[in-house]
């Protein structure tokens, strides 16, 4: 029996909606019949899913799993949008689906063949698009969701509803290098948790181009927080790059906010928990920290510990004052004829020059209207010692002080991943100062050794040449 009826339709089913005009009735009860069925088909009909409004044209059909009825679903022509306001996030159109529908909820996939995405500050290229639903309390398998010829789906248990876009490229707005837009690619993973949109991100890489060279990021992964204002998150990976002489490779991790204000969520991602906290006092945050950095610079100079860049603001006088910064801690940095180390990372018995280990530094630049009238504030301790220079050593700790800024300086310079303080950087006085001492420490020369504190400093103080 093959009937159009106009009536309204209830599947039963706490949480769906169904708002449809007409729809057409196709019944088989009889014995003699290959297949018993119930088909319903309805075009331009708006099926209510989780909070989520889908319409399009679809077909209804249903089944029995076991000794459960259960009612599959294929729509065509469909369109969603998520998020709120004039502008939402996701905006869904041309898309297929496939549903299940049981008295508990509904489990269902959708295909999006065009890119959907409108998220403040960042620009989004993607081939296609997954959209997952589940408000299931338990997970369905694909034998479950098979429709006819077309494959079924598994997804974990509900509730959720997840955007997955495999191979794509996003570009946050403002993250350039070198004067160039940077982009990333990957797997990344949308989530809605009430008026909050998460991203996740894994396999995640980048290729830039930085003063003429070449710079890999490869196995990155992260978590971001994006709201009406921009977005939050922070991201890790390895990086590696090469410029002319010189050679560098480590672990990165980078902090972006250019929400303007405070964040503090969690995501999780791969089941672990991610904590995003961002104080407002940071405002438009772009921070980069190196884990086991390695810089080698023509076998002359090698650098290698934790460091952290950032563009940002201090407070000077009660004023905010933009200035770039640089920490880093527990660096090992050799000046001389290397490279330092080889094979099993011990010392190369034909290194020459001097070494310096357990470093920290922090440097605060504020720039001026060329590179020759920024400022700088730097502050360097570690141990130093001298490296295959025979008849001559030197053991001590020693302490870089520099200030060029013409200001009072008072900032401690934290560094992301660090479990370790801040790195202090304080100048009392508006003094120009360059210093350097070197405490307890120890000259040994042809079995000859001296012993004490040195300081080499020059000030400029008002007063004719």
């Amino acid at each position: 029996m093959t009937a159009s009826i106009g009536a309204g339709i209830a599947l039963g089913v706490p949480g769906i909606e169904l708002s449809v005009d007409r729809f057409l009735l196709d019944i088989n009860t009889r014995i003699s019949a290959p297949a018993q069925f119930v088909r319903l088909s309805a075009d331009e009909i708006t099926v209510g899913v989780g909070g989520v409004e889908l319409k399009g044209d679809f077909d209804f059909e249903q089944v029995t799993i076991g000794a459960r009825n259960v009612v599959r679903i294929a729509a065509t022509d469909l369109s969603l949008q998520i998020g709120d306001g004039p502008t939402p996030l996701i905006d869904i159109k041309d898309a297929s689906a496939q549903l299940l529908i049981l008295p508990e909820g509904v489990a269902g996939q959708i295909i999006v063949g065009a890119n959907p995405f409108n998220i403040p500050g960042l620009g989004f290229t993607v081939d296609q698009v997954t959209v997952q639903i589940n408000t299931l309390p338990f997970a369905v398998t694909a034998e479950m969701t098979r429709i006819g010829d077309i494959p079924g789906f598994a997804l974990p248990v509900g509730p959720f509803v997840r955007v997955e876009a495999l191979n794509a490229v996003i570009a946050p707005e403002g993250l350039q290098l070198n004067g160039s837009d940077v982009s990333l690619g990957g797997d990344f993973a949308f989530q809605q948790e009430g008026t909050v949109f998460k991203l996740g991100a894994t396999n995640v890489h980048a290729s830039v181009q930085f003063n003429g060279s070449g710079v890999e990021f490869v196995d990155g992964e992260g978590a971001f927080v994006i709201t009406d204002t921009g977005f939050a998150g922070l991201l890790t990976g390895h990086a590696s790059a090469a410029a002319g002489p010189a050679a560098i490779e480590g672990d990165l991790a980078l902090r972006i906010n250019n929400t303007g204000g405070a964040v503090n969520e969690s995501i999780t991602v791969g089941g672990s928990t991610l904590p995003l906290v961002f104080s407002a006092s940071e405002g438009m945050l772009f921070a980069l920290s190196v884990s086991d950095l390695t810089l080698n610079i023509g076998d002359f100079v090698t650098i290698s510990g934790n460091v952290a860049f950032n563009d940002g603001t201090i407070n000077i006088d009660g004023q905010d004052v933009d200035v770039k910064t640089f920490a880093g801690e527990d660096l090992e940095i050799f000046l001389g004829q290397g490279p330092l180390r080889i094979g099993d990372e011990a010392i190369n018995p034909l290194a020459k020059g001097a070494l310096l280990t357990n470093a920290r530094i922090g440097l605060i630049e504020i720039p001026g209207a060329t590179s020759a009238d920024s400022g700088y504030a730097l502050v360097a301790t570690g141990d130093i010692s001298l490296i295959g220079v025979d008849g001559v050593t030197i053991s001590a700790t020693a302490t870089v002080r520099v200030n060029t800024t013409g200001r009072a300086i008072a900032e401690t310079l934290t560094i992301t991943g660090s479990t370790g303080p801040g790195v202090a950087v304080v100048f009392d006085d508006t003094n120009e100062l360059k210093e350097f001492s070197a405490i307890n420490a120890t000259l040994a020369i042809a079995g000859q050794s001296i012993t004490g504190n040195f300081a080499f400093s020059k000030a400029v103080t008002a007063g004719p040449d």
